[in-house]
């Protein structure tokens, strides 16, 4: 089995990140096929210390700073998230490594006995699905490298996540707002109760900043697992006043940021006293700053379990941080107008980004030209309501993806919001959607790609910034 063939095998089972079934709902899932899954491969889950990355929004930028951060202190740590840009590798990394695709095609084609093996002992449950497996490679792949640590990202939710068998030596609960309301409920607390799912007996937990409700089942969840809680906002600060941009010449755009965490007297530490630490990050926005700091929050709860860390270390993952299609310059260049995409997906991560493309410190622009398709079940309404009030012209895309949301609706969303007639268009694909925007703008306008992060990787790739493209697509 090649590359190829491991990927056309993984895909040929249920993949609901494509295709979502009705009957996927909170309370009808369990994990009684990932429990089987790894009772079956001998548990690879127990074969590394973990921590588990759950939210709404940021969790994968907490988690790949996570893991900078600890392998900037000479650690060999694993990091799984999705789904991914290009390539089913960037899942599965050690470091700054993807799997190899040899590994990955090698661990796969012992999947087809596993499975077989995994419909004769329970065949009450069904096949695995894509993602339950892909999860299974990890864990496999993870132990087999020996890594010291691997950063874990939920796929959805947390409580009934495939993610969820493991025993983390640390849960991190980023930013949580309403999406996903088909499987975690329609309500900030019934979300952010299949969140806190992954809280532990005994675990310790760090918070990202909250909405009360938010917060309030968090804590709640925390106290009944007795569960040590730290919350970045409080025991954690960002020091106000300490932003400062990071600027090179010729460009337009900042290349990072720098600012200062405070920690707080009652921040649950190894040592006596944590003078406040100043970091940078070549990423821009201020959601990226919480991000961050729940990353740094959580490297440092790891020194009571033994992990060896230095501001220093700390210092050096931030300022090597990387996480494609978040608030990224696709084109800065003279002559031609500011290209940047973001991956926001829910009404709270494009209120987010409205609020961050309209500061012209960031990106300086006459015009605003907004590159916008969505993927259905996330709130497309909600997408549209928030960013097109702040877009000169709307242009309507679709995704290379089963799920893409109507073009014609979009349209309609951004003429219910105000949007003037000649000022909505519908674009077709992804790529011919950019090139009518570079048509319609000027040398000093903004285009921002917006609404998915497939979307996203359909802009980076016409735009000639992929890695690796895999042949083979769900």
């Amino acid at each position: 089995m090649n590359y190829d063939d491991a990927l056309r095998y993984l895909y040929s089972f249920a993949n609901y990140e494509r295709v979502m079934p009705s009957t996927y709902t909170a309370t009808s899932f369990s994990l009684d096929k990932a429990r089987g899954l790894m009772s079956l491969l001998g548990h690879p889950e127990r074969g590394f210390a973990s921590i588990h990355v759950a939210g709404t929004k940021g969790k994968g930028s907490t988690a790949r700073a996570t893991q900078q951060i600890l392998a900037a202190a000479g650690y060999r740590v694993g990091l799984y998230t999705s789904p991914h840009l290009h390539s089913f590798r960037e899942r599965i990394r050690i470091n700054d490594k993807l799997i190899a695709a040899d590994d990955l095609a090698a661990i796969v084609s012992e999947f087809p006995a596993l499975v077989a093996d995994f419909e004769r002992s329970y065949s009450t449950l069904g096949p695995p699905s894509t993602f339950e497996l892909a999860t299974a490679l990890a864990f496999l792949y993870f132990t087999r490298q020996q890594v010291d640590w691997a950063v874990i990202e939920v796929g959805v939710g947390g409580r009934l996540d495939t993610t969820n068998v493991i025993q983390p030596a640390l849960a991190v609960i980023t930013s949580i707002s309403i999406d996903h309301v088909k499987l975690l409920g329609d309500t900030i607390p019934l979300i952010a109760a299949e969140k806190a799912g992954i809280i532990k007996r005994g675990v310790p937990v760090i918070s990202s900043p909250q909405v009360a409700e938010a917060a309030a089942v968090i804590q709640a969840k925390a106290k009944a697992e007795r569960a040590p809680l730290a919350l970045v906002g409080r025991q954690l600060q960002i020091e106000e006043g300490s932003v400062a941009l990071q600027r090179v010449e010729g460009r337009r755009v900042p290349v990072g940021q720098q600012f200062r965490l405070e920690f707080r007297h009652n921040f649950p530490r190894q040592h006596a006293e944590l003078q406040p630490l100043a970091v940078t990050i070549p990423l821009l926005g201020a959601h990226q700053r919480e991000n961050v700091a729940t990353a740094v929050g959580a490297a440092m709860l790891l020194t009571r379990a033994g992990v060896r860390l230095y501001f220093k270390d700390v210092q050096a993952g931030l300022a090597a941080l990387d996480w494609p299609g978040r608030l990224e310059v696709l084109r800065d260049e003279p002559g031609a107008p500011l290209l940047i995409c973001d991956g926001a997906h829910n009404g709270d991560s494009a209120r987010r980004l409205a609020e961050t493309i309209s500061d012209q410190q960031l990106y300086p622009h006459r015009k605003l030209l907004l590159v916008v398709g969505t993927v259905e079940p996330h709130p497309a309404d909600e997408i549209i309501a928030a960013l097109a009030p702040a877009a000169d012209v709307v242009i309507i895309a679709r995704a290379n993806h089963p799920r893409a949301s109507d073009p014609a609706r979009l349209l309609a969303a951004a003429e219910a919001h105000g949007q003037p007639q000649a000022s909505r268009l519908i674009g077709g694909s992804v790529a011919q959607s950019l090139a009518l925007a570079e048509r319609q703008a000027g040398a000093d306008d903004l285009i921002c790609c917006t609404g998915s992060l497939f979307v996203v990787a359909d802009a980076r790739e016409a735009m000639g910034l992929a890695g690796a493209v895999d042949a083979v697509r769900a």
